[in-house]
């Protein structure tokens, strides 16, 4: 019974360490197929990050953050967060369908140019044709028969091309990315840890936090009423409305603005000219920082609205325009950092001098948009405070944000 025994205890070991062997196997195989096509340079990073990891996590209860310990969330995730997110997700492999016709419609223009202008020795004449980046205008002149029935055919053949293309990009875009296999399978990781990446306020670093601290956070953001309104029902036309209520301002209160009829032309049509191409830019995000800075108890979630490429942004410089002249003949506010440092190297502090320390949040303007927009006006030119007034009040009350979980 013992010899029995002993031969199976030696039989259990066996299936023991075959299941350990084809364990380890399984992960050496899993780590060469992530780390297959890394560069020399990438290793060493994969390497650092494993001993000493360079992001934090964030604690809601306590309001803290520290920095894990060497392999606490995994060497893939350590090495995800060391790398810059320009070098995570690329950004757009294809154009938009609309840029694609625009691109048709001005070859078809510059063809029509190009055969009405025929055997003219007149260089003028030709020379908005030699410039790549411009728009052509529309030619309406009657062609033969057979050039209008080349140019629907030519025109049909790239729209079945392009269709084409676009549904072959997006096929080999899923099935492949430009991704490495081990970031791929940090960001699946993240996924099933349900952890958001959040970046820090003041040194470049970033920060886990899981999904329900970040949704706690931001409807924290977002719930206080006096820098946000909840909008009870936001249709799908609400961007067009916006955009009918500044061509309505355009077209009541331009017309009474003085100058000369080109300058006054020019200028509606510059805060006009944005809508028509990022009129879907018009609902701003709600994204996050992490005041990682802050001592322990006091570290908060600060929100900042990305809006880039907003089709308000003609209106925007314009305002700024307006007001940057009586902002620079202020002798307390100064341009640029380097009239800060010349200032300094001029200044002569007294020994009874004391230093008051302010915040950037004590710089940020209150007050309603009417008090605002009053405020502002006053430092325009007489002849433009009315269309000035009009503006502001339009950017002030067209700003609408949204967060990820559509709060």
């Amino acid at each position: 019974e013992r010899r029995w025994q002993r031969l199976m205890d030696w039989r259990q070991t066996q299936v023991v360490v075959a299941k350990v062997a084809k364990a380890r196997s399984e992960q050496h195989r899993l780590f060469w197929r992530l780390v297959r096509g890394l560069s020399f340079a990438e290793l060493m990073r994969l390497v650092k990050v494993s001993k000493e990891p360079d992001f934090y996590i964030f604690d809601l209860a306590t309001r803290s953050v520290r920095v894990p310990g060497p392999l606490e969330f995994g060497w893939m995730i350590a090495y995800l967060l060391s790398l810059h997110p320009k070098h995570v997700f690329s950004g757009p492999t294809q154009p938009k369908i609309s840029s694609v016709v625009q691109a048709v419609s001005d070859w078809e223009n510059r063809l029509k140019w190009a055969w009405q202008l025929q055997g003219q020795t007149d260089v003028s004449s030709w020379r908005f044709l030699r410039c790549r980046r411009s728009r052509v205008s529309q030619c309406n002149d009657s062609f033969p028969v057979s050039f209008e029935n080349w140019l629907f055919e030519t025109k049909l053949g790239l729209a079945k091309e392009v269709k084409k293309c676009i549904s072959t990009v997006k096929r080999c875009k899923i099935n492949t990315g430009n991704r490495s296999p081990l970031v791929r399978h940090a960001l699946q990781l993240l996924k099933r840890l349900q952890m958001r990446v959040v970046a820090t306020d003041k040194d470049g670093r970033f920060c886990l936090v899981s999904q329900q601290d970040y949704v706690k956070e931001v409807q924290g953001i977002l719930s206080n009423t006096s820098l946000y309104h909840r909008a009870l029902s936001v249709a799908s036309t609400l961007g067009e409305e916006i955009f009918a209520d500044l061509n309505w301002i355009c077209e009541r209160w331009g017309v009474k603005l003085k100058g000369e009829p080109e300058y006054v032309h020019s200028l509606l049509k510059y805060l006009r000219a944005p809508w028509a191409e990022r009129s879907d830019r018009w609902l701003a995000k709600v994204k996050v920082n992490i005041k990682s800075h802050k001592e322990d108890g006091q570290v908060t979630m600060r929100g900042i609205h990305s809006s880039s490429q907003h089709p308000n942004e003609g209106c925007m410089k314009f305002i700024a325009s307006q007001l940057r002249p009586p902002l620079r003949a202020a002798k307390h506010i100064l341009h640029s950092s380097r009239d800060v440092v010349l200032a300094l190297a001029k200044l002569e502090v007294p020994p009874e001098a004391k230093f008051i320390r302010l915040d950037v949040a004590d710089y940020f303007m209150d007050g309603t948009h009417e008090v605002l927009t009053a405020q502002c006006t006053k430092y325009v030119d007489d002849h433009l405070q009315s269309f000035f007034s009009k503006i502001l009040s339009f950017v002030l009350n067209s700003q609408y944000v949204s967060a990820d979980r559509g709060e």
